[in-house]
């Protein structure tokens, strides 16, 4: 393998932590939720093959923890702006699903946000 790549598994634990805010042994943790819930429903429709789901996930942790512009995630990739941007978004919307309304859901069923809601309207 070509150390010079640009690939999650090039990179030290150091590294990981610098480019998404997040230890290596956490990271692996959110790859393998990320897995339980593959295949992943991508935005464009068009799943993203040439890219492994780890880097995926670095991709879209790079664009939020750093801001990097697609052309630079691009260029790392050998890829298009577009299939970053589908791997961009695809992360946020399954990330959100699993971590918010997935969570969210154990603490605040329906029926009790529902009817919480309808009380603050009524007061």
């Amino acid at each position: 393998m070509d150390k010079s790549l640009f690939k999650f598994n090039n990179l030290t634990d150091v590294e990981i932590k610098q480019y998404t805010g997040l230890e290596k042994k956490t990271f692996e943790t959110v790859i393998g939720v990320v897995e339980r819930f593959s295949p992943l429903n991508y935005w464009s429709g068009k799943p993203v093959t040439s890219i492994c789901r780890e880097d995926q996930l670095l991709i879209f942790l790079m664009r939020l923890k750093l801001d990097l512009p697609y052309f630079d995630l691009a260029r790392r990739y050998t890829v298009s702006q577009t299939t970053i941007q589908n791997i961009v978004m695809t992360f946020m919307h399954t990330l959100h699903e699993i971590f918010f309304e997935g969570i969210w859901s154990l603490y605040h069923p329906k029926k009790k946000t529902c009817a919480a809601y309808q009380n603050h309207l009524e007061i």
